[in-house]
């Protein structure tokens, strides 16, 4: 299957290079080495779970389907839903040091920018969960997504509303130097519908975040 379609995305936002991007990429890159196996313990793998079977409920069966994980990270969600036996599942990061992280977990994996995909119209899903708030340009990734699927296709997300304990979050990624994107469910719709995707469902995950469920017309 030849997925790749060259020059994707060339309206990526000019602020990639800016003192925000460079934060969020230190701060991935540091904790990389332990991050995977942080979210496998304690209280931080309780709400990770809490976090799944919130997604898996929006996401239902990705068996035979063609599925992109955008933004893998360690491959937290990858190594969860391969397991379903999709026909093909790709999973990407931006970042090599995550990447690295979750091919050492066997998740075949690449670095790519999710704001500029380099595929064509071949995904029957596309999984954003955890990544989304860390974007540049969450408007451009709703289009990007939308443009990789195919026609009925859909977007699965997981990411952080505006709510006090959303607000919380916000507050500590600022230590790290960088703000991060709050979403409500009429930001998730709007954003949707600019795209040419339909928001069909939505729901809260986990202590901070919501997840949502997207089509792509037939």
């Amino acid at each position: 299957m030849n997925m790749t379609q060259p020059g994707a995305g060339q309206d990526a936002p000019s602020a990639q290079a800016d003192g925000r991007t460079r934060a969020v990429k230190s701060y991935f890159d540091s904790a990389a080495v332990e991050y995977g196996q942080k979210s496998e313990k304690g209280a931080w793998a309780w709400l990770k779970n809490a976090e799944y079977d919130a997604v898996a409920g929006q996401l239902g069966s990705i068996e035979g389907m063609v599925t992109l994980d955008a933004g893998c990270g360690a491959g937290w969600y990858a190594k969860r839903l391969a397991t379903q036996k999709p026909k093909t599942y790709v999973a990407l990061d931006t970042l090599f040091s995550m990447v690295a992280r979750a091919r050492a977990e066997g998740m075949d994996s690449l670095v790519a920018d999710s704001l500029s995909l380099p595929f064509k119209p071949v995904f029957d899903v596309v999984l954003c969960a955890g990544a989304l708030e860390f974007m540049d340009s969450p408007p451009l990734f709703f289009r990007e997504a939308a443009r990789v699927l195919k026609p009925g296709g859909q977007v699965t997300l997981l990411a952080p509303a505006k709510t006090i304990p959303g607000k919380i979050y916000r507050w500590w990624h600022r230590r790290h130097g960088f703000e991060i994107h709050l979403f409500s469910e009429d930001d998730l719709a709007s954003m949707a519908t600019s795209a040419g995707l339909r928001l069909e469902s939505v729901g809260r995950a986990g202590i901070f975040n919501l997840a949502a469920r997207m089509k792509k017309s037939a």
